[in-house]
Parts: C-alpha cells; structure tokens; sequence
C-alpha cells in the first residue's frame, strides 16, 4: 500500500510518493524490499517521467538510526528526491506495567531523539505519529508529552505528518480516542509549533 500526496489543483503533479507502508517481515525479505524500492524508483523516474518525492520505510521493526543498511540506501547522486520514512508513535510496547507518562517524555527527551540526530541516511520523514497512549493523562501531562514528541520531530528534515486530521468517532460525548485526531488536539491547545 503506497501513500500519495496530491496537490491542491488536481491538474499538478503529485508532491510525494510513499513506496510502501510498514512492510513486515523476516531479515531474510529485505533484500526484496529493496529491490522493490529501487524498481519503483525507475519505473517512477523514467517510464511516468515523475520528479516527486519518494519515501521508502524499512521493515517496521527496523526504525532506528543503525538499524540495518538504512542509512546508506539510496542516496544522492544516484537517487534524488528521497526521503526516509520512520512511523514513531508511542502508544504500543509502552504498557503501563512498566511506563509512566513522566518516564516516557523523559525517554523521548533523553533517548529517542538521539537517534533523530544520529541518523545519517536521506531527510528523515515521520510519516506518522499522534500523541495517543496507554494512559489517560490529564491536559497538562499531554502537552508535555505533545511538546516532547514534536521538538524531536523538527529534527525529521524530511518534515512529519499526524496520523489524521479528524478522527472518525470525533467528536464524542465521551471522546477516547481523541488524540488520534490532530484537530481535536490543536482544538484543545495540545498541538503548537
């Protein structure tokens, strides 16, 4: 499943391209994977004449900065216009058996956005995130945590975008799952940049 990002007038080129979303599989598929992406890149580049901006995912399991030879696939000269794409939510593996939402934005702030200053691969690109979680954390809480994520993700050259801008339940009587919605959250002042 590949993402398409349109233009406002349909009669322009499409801005971006991503080549496939959170491919899953064992170390022994990604030699595939990548010969998928650079297929795509020709068939892309010379047979539709495109120049817009693709964006290749490494496996899911495999987003971090040393994470295989991510860094170093398909860069400049050879490759233009490439983005990497990293999918970083913090809903998942962060149970509250063993997190807390203070232990998570010091995790973010602490940790995890080292590996946004040591990636050294093409423009990094979060492709999407939210600032929902395991826990149900009163306002002030969420807009650390909020704060916490987006300051790591102005180091993403390659820009980022929120899962969705309005959820399909939004709005709710009783609204749990509104910070999957990015206008819900900029509504409630929990998003600014």
């Amino acid at each position: 499943m590949a993402m398409i990002i349109v233009p406002q007038k349909p009669w322009e080129k499409p801005i971006g391209i991503g080549l496939l979303n959170e491919p899953q599989s064992n170390a022994s598929d990604i030699p595939i994977l990548q010969q998928y992406y650079k297929d795509a890149y020709v068939r892309i580049r010379q047979n539709v004449g495109s120049d817009c901006l693709l964006t290749v995912m490494p496996m899911l399991w495999q987003q971090g900065p040393y994470d295989g030879n991510w860094a170093t696939f398909m860069l400049a000269p050879d490759y233009y216009n490439m983005r990497h794409e990293w999918h970083d939510y913090h809903v998942w593996g962060f149970g509250a058996d063993k997190w807390t939402p203070d232990k998570i934005i010091t995790w973010i702030n602490s940790v995890e956005t080292k590996y946004y200053d040591e990636w050294k691969g093409n423009g990094l690109f979060v492709g999407e995130w939210c600032i929902a979680s395991q826990f149900n954390m009163d306002d002030k809480t969420l807009k650390r945590f909020a704060d916490a994520q987006i300051k790591m993700f102005k180091k993403a050259v390659g820009g980022w975008t929120y899962w969705t801008w309005k959820y399909y339940e939004y709005p709710l009587t009783v609204d749990t799952k509104r910070e999957w919605s990015m206008k819900a959250m900029i509504q409630r002042g929990m998003l600014q940049w």
